[in-house]
């Protein structure tokens, strides 16, 4: 049986409230949904809640999702969404420089392939949280500047502007870091 052929299984039996199938379908994607909630928040606490909120709507509307799509598309937006709300809900958007947490909690236990993720998340998290987040839906997510200004109640100059100075400070980090060198 094949991943997408399982996945699809899972996700049927989650459509019928099999405890045991979303259980399941939460570690099949738990990794993947926290790589893409760490990029936003800069700490294991508030990516956790977040998890939790998507996979609940995840649950709540599974019947909801059509398995002629891409289910990891669907579930892309739900957790950008989930994150979205959270920040807005909880005004993470200033942070303090004693805020920013060591990214050991996302990369403890990284191997030598995955250094240089761990060393970009490490400079994406050290972003503002406001750049961080026009960084990550732009660069990352494909999100237009006119979709992140609507979803974040910002002008789409606004958006741009951001963006700029994201690329600026994380060539600075690098820079300072040395790590376009190694």
């Amino acid at each position: 049986m094949t991943e997408k052929d399982r996945l699809l299984r899972i996700i049927q039996q989650c459509k019928n409230y099999d405890s045991k199938s979303q259980f399941e379908l939460y570690n099949m994607t738990y990794n993947r949904a926290m790589g893409i909630v760490a990029r936003y928040v800069n700490n294991k606490h508030d990516a956790e809640d977040i998890l939790a909120e998507a996979y609940y709507k995840v649950l709540k509307n599974i019947g909801k999702f059509d398995e002629t799509m891409s289910f990891y598309n669907w579930f892309h937006r739900i957790l950008i969404n989930s994150t979205i709300d959270y920040i807005r809900k909880y005004k993470k958007l200033k942070i303090s420089e004693n805020e920013i947490k060591d990214l050991n909690l996302f990369c403890k236990n990284s191997d030598e392939n995955d250094l240089d993720y761990c060393r970009y998340l490490e400079a994406i998290q050290n972003l503002s949280p406001r750049y961080r987040l026009v960084f990550n839906l732009h660069v990352i997510d494909g999100y237009k500047h006119r979709e992140i200004a609507e979803k974040l109640g910002i002008s789409e100059g606004t958006s741009k502007s951001n963006l700029v100075k994201a690329k600026r400070k994380l060539k600075e980090i690098f820079t300072n870091l040395k790590y376009l060198n190694e």
